[in-house]
């Protein structure tokens, strides 16, 4: 066999992604090897956001704790502000209205639109 040396930083970026990606199946066999259909609760986004995170994150499975801005780096450098996300106080209440319209919505059998 041959082997190639790789940088550490790319070692840790495949470690890293095989970490996500194991996280994401953790989460998907959650959800698929259930009995019942999961119900949309803000507990059960937690449940998912932990799931993912794989453990790799400290604050995996909690709601956000400070405030952020969601941040473009353009091709010169320069930075563009995108998306200001609802602040860290008010993330649960957030959540709960999502989730209760989005059972509504279900309920009713409105088409939902997923987004990624």
């Amino acid at each position: 066999r041959r082997y190639q040396l790789l940088p550490a930083g790319v070692m840790q970026a495949c470690g890293k992604l095989t970490e996500e990606l194991a996280g994401y199946r953790a989460a998907l066999d959650w959800v698929f090897s259930r009995k019942n259909r999961l119900a949309i609760t803000p507990d059960a986004i937690r449940r998912l956001h932990a799931l993912c995170q794989g453990g790799s994150s400290g604050d995996a499975g909690e709601w956000k704790k400070h405030d952020n801005e969601i941040i473009e780096i353009l091709p010169g450098g320069e930075r563009s502000l995108r998306f200001v996300p609802v602040s860290a106080s008010k993330t649960p209440a957030a959540v709960e209205m999502l989730c209760r319209r989005y059972r509504a919505a279900a309920a009713a059998r409105v088409g939902l639109l997923m987004f990624a």
